[in-house]
């Protein structure tokens, strides 16, 4: 059974549009610990990249990276069919 993606109406840094459920690597714009991989999740309204490590958890605003020459993401998979990727 297919999952049905919605659209998060951004772009990652190779022109693919960016859905809920995928995961997304990109530099840390606040921590400047190096490339980071998140997943796309809808968060109150506002889809982020989410960073959950228990008891801390960050949001990444999506539309904030997507339009930051700077910290561009890609899309490098997504929850659904690459799971892995978000314990790498």
């Amino acid at each position: 059974l297919a999952e049905r993606r919605i659209t998060t109406e951004a772009i990652d840094e190779n022109g693919n549009e960016i859905y809920e459920g995928d995961v997304v690597e990109f530099e840390d714009p606040i921590m400047e610990s190096g490339v980071i991989k998140l997943p796309v999740v809808l968060r109150e309204g506002v889809f982020t990249a989410e960073w959950d490590k228990g008891s801390s958890v960050r949001w990444f605003p999506l539309m904030d990276i997507s339009k930051d020459t700077e910290h561009e993401c890609e899309i490098i998979g997504n929850i659904y069919e690459n799971k892995e990727l978000l314990t790498q």
